[in-house]
């Protein structure tokens, strides 16, 4: 009987896909607001993600195992965002953005130096208009009372 070969990444992958699907249900099932029940669920998600993180870096041209990535980090982003589960999204975002450099790394090299310099000063700029705003909004809050 001859059998289909199966790559040892590919195999990783579903692997851990389907100890995935386990957590979820699992959640489901044993749904708890407890510290120990969300820690439990973080620990095995961000071991997942680790997992399939460090199979994708090593699988650089099996566009299969890349696609399988970037669809269970855009599931665990949606999941954790119709769940309310904040350890889903955050694990999802920092995959997804690890991965997402990892893609497009022959682009970061083509950028030059200033245009680094030019978007953190962007950056800078728009956080500290946003902490004003916060804290503009948080001093006209405040009645006269509490600040005397």
């Amino acid at each position: 009987m001859n059998y289909i070969p199966i790559s040892g990444l590919l195999f990783t992958e579903w692997f851990f896909l389907s100890l995935l699907v386990g957590i979820v249900i699992l959640t489901i099932i044993w749904y708890s607001e407890d510290d120990v029940t969300v820690q439990i669920q973080a620990i095995g998600l961000n071991l997942i993600t680790l997992f399939l993180l460090a199979h994708v870096m090593e699988s650089n041209t099996e566009v299969f195992c890349i696609t399988i990535f970037t669809v269970y980090t855009i599931g665990v982003i949606c999941y954790g965002i119709l769940h309310d589960q904040k350890s889903f999204r955050l694990i999802g975002l920092f995959a997804l953005t690890i991965h997402s450099v990892k893609i497009s790394k022959e682009l970061w090299y083509t950028i030059p130096w200033w245009g680094y310099f030019l978007f953190i000063g962007m950056l800078l700029i728009t956080l500290s208009i946003l902490y004003e705003k916060r804290e503009k909004h948080t001093a006209v809050n405040t009645p006269l009372k509490e600040e005397l």
